[in-house]
């Protein structure tokens, strides 16, 4: 049985099914369409975020969770987790161990407060929908909309825990499915990535860095200097030099999906930080390593198509985009199910595309490759169609 949370309502009204674009493809870009994708909606205060997460609430199970939609440029926690949170840490810091506790113990008292973050917004859910155990567990990156769990019950919270650690099994399928817009365009419609990431040294600082294909030796694993990962992806749509992907994953640590998508020559667009290691030699894109993106300054990767329909600088391409990346799809395996239990019951929390995200696909023309895409995917959960002997929620 899957428990199927799916909204077919998208943010700028329109249904999913049956959507059809009337965008007029022109020569540059609507001016108003342009300006829509590159302001994201954000709240400025704890009240507009408040209003957000209730107004646009994806589902409230009494007694067990409330899956609230996250929002673009929001935090889930705004600081960094003792312990790596419910999971073993599996970062590499080169600070002391005491003073990153203690540093960390004096941002969350000075700042957790009043941040805009879910934790912050956490005792008025708890009061608005009368959950007083409602907690968080795991969330999504600031840099990422999609539907974030919480749980209301301590057996929720260990279901949470237990069904992502599932996903790390190929019988079970991936955590997250996602929607990117990305520069460039992969050799290959679909396939398959795997590998590690780690550290680079560059100047006075460290870099993230990933070795596709690779195993990370037992020394970089149990010193925490690699995180392995894999993601399988399928290109849907290209056009003005972008590339609409659908990319499942199950782990977002160590920029990992960025930094696979930029192995493939796609970086998402708005990724300042990995566009930059995408450069032009003789025509063609190549990928350097971060020592060397300070050198080659003078051949960015060509966007010029993308420039031209949006009317915008190549300056403007990385200091003024958001990252065009949304989870549209979490899965929860097993959620709830005992471990001596046959049943299978799967929890599958889905998020609408966010505003931004709607008018970046218009201003490129791939919303309709979108909603063809995410109607297929629904399609393909529907319980209706797949467990119709099953209930749900």
């Amino acid at each position: 049985m899957r428990i199927h949370l799916w909204r077919l309502m998208l943010r700028d009204g329109s249904k999913c099914c049956g959507v059809h674009s009337n965008f007029l493809s022109t020569s540059v870009a609507s001016e108003h369409l342009v300006k829509a994708a590159m302001s994201p909606r954000t709240p400025s205060n704890l009240n507009e975020l408040l209003s957000m997460l209730t107004s646009e609430t994806i589902l409230h199970e009494p007694g067990r969770f409330v899956i609230v939609n996250k929002p673009f440029g929001v935090s889930c926690v705004g600081y960094k987790q003792k312990n790596g949170g419910v999971f073993p840490e599996s970062r590499f810091d080169r600070k002391n161990a005491s003073e990153e506790d203690t540093n960390d113990d004096i941002q969350r008292d000075s700042h957790s407060r009043n941040s805009l973050t879910i934790e912050a917004a956490l005792p008025f859910l708890a009061e608005r929908f009368r959950e007083p155990n409602l907690s968080f567990c795991i969330g999504l990156k600031r840099y990422v909309s999609g539907a974030v769990v919480l749980p209301a019950s301590v057996r929720d919270f260990g279901s949470i825990i237990e069904s992502v650690q599932l996903c790390a099994l190929p019988e079970y399928g991936y955590h997250h499915r996602a929607l990117a817009i990305c520069v460039g365009k992969p050799a290959e419609e679909r396939g398959k990535l795997s590998g590690y990431a780690t550290f680079e040294t560059v100047r006075d600082h460290s870099e993230y860095v990933f070795k596709p294909g690779a195993k990370a030796k037992l020394r970089a694993r149990a010193g925490k200097y690699a995180v392995a990962g894999e993601m399988e992806y399928r290109l849907l749509a290209s056009k003005y030099g972008c590339s609409l992907m659908d990319i499942s994953f199950s782990k977002f640590g160590r920029h990992l999906p960025r930094l696979m998508l930029t192995e493939l020559l796609c970086p998402v667009l708005g990724d300042s930080m990995y566009m930059r290691r995408i450069v032009d030699i003789d025509g063609v894109a190549t990928l350097i390593p971060p020592s060397r993106v300070y050198r080659a300054k003078r051949h960015p990767m060509d966007s010029s198509a993308l420039l031209s329909r949006l009317n915008i600088s190549q300056a403007d391409i990385h200091t003024k985009l958001p990252l065009f990346i949304h989870v549209y799809r979490s899965l929860f395996p097993r959620y709830g199910c005992s471990k001596k239990s046959k049943q299978r019951v799967d929890l599958v929390a889905s998020a609408p595309l966010p505003a931004h995200m709607v008018a970046m696909l218009k201003c490129v023309e791939m919303w309709d490759a979108a909603v063809r895409h995410l109607n297929t995917v629904a399609e393909e959960d529907s319980p209706e169609k797949r467990f119709a002997s099953e209930g749900r929620f």
